[in-house]
């Protein structure tokens, strides 16, 4: 099994460090940290895990979020949601 995260503050980033330590106590996760506007990135990830199955778990939820800073709104829920489409196929 393998996490990729961005650990953007958009959520409380203590909570999903310790959360991600917990999973890395498994040997069989593996984890990257990095953005899903990463296309390259993610791509690579992708071609390196093989992936049977994606779950896609990433977004920025909520209003506010949207009138404070739209372009990181979009970027992340439709660019990254974009990328994710483009490793599945």
């Amino acid at each position: 099994m393998h996490g990729y995260d961005g650990m953007t503050d958009y959520y409380y980033v203590v909570l999903k460090n310790r959360r991600h330590q917990m999973l890395l106590q498994n040997p069989g996760f593996s984890a990257t940290e990095d953005l899903l506007e990463n296309a390259e990135r993610l791509l690579q990830v992708a071609e390196d895990c093989q992936p049977e199955v994606i779950v896609h778990l990433a977004g920025q939820a909520g209003v506010r979020i949207v009138l404070k800073s739209p372009r990181s709104y979009i970027d992340s829920n439709i660019g990254g949601t974009f990328n994710m489409m483009e490793v599945q196929t």
